[in-house]
């Protein structure tokens, strides 16, 4: 069975202030680290992400944070062939993205054939579930 989505009403997408603040301490933090940070908002279905209003607002937040790829801008997939819910990809989907994903990452020299660096995740509002989760626990590789 196919995720079949429903139209949405268009909404802004509401950030968190006490989320954001503590994603802010976090990214300071790494800074003082010396630790490359790269922000990756992965696919949600276009017909969620349509609904937002405030999507260039969202992007430009993030760019200021560090790099960051809006998947959603990226890669072109089918609500219905490529999600699970309208949160979650499915595995079709899943090995779409984790394709382009690595591509990016070795692009950034983050992930190479022979060696993993360390690859964590934060997540800002459960923008990060299927595929950040993936390589945080290394199944990529």
């Amino acid at each position: 069975s196919y995720y079949q989505p429903s139209q949405l009403e268009k909404r802004e997408d509401s950030l968190n202030h006490n989320q954001l603040k503590s994603f802010s301490e976090i990214v300071q933090t790494l800074r003082k680290r010396n630790v490359e940070l790269i922000l990756v908002y992965a696919p949600i279905p276009r017909v969620n992400y349509d609904t937002f209003t405030n999507k260039s607002y969202f992007d430009s937040l993030m760019k200021g944070y560090s790099k960051y790829y809006n998947f959603n801008e990226i890669l072109t997939l089918s609500d219905s062939f490529h999600f699970y819910d309208s949160h979650h990809l499915n595995q079709n989907g899943v090995e779409i993205f984790n394709k382009k994903l690595i591509e990016f990452l070795k692009a950034e020299h983050v992930y190479g054939d022979n060696e993993w660096k360390y690859v964590n995740t934060l997540s800002l509002g459960g923008r990060t579930h299927t595929s950040c989760r993936l390589i945080q626990f290394g199944l990529i590789k």
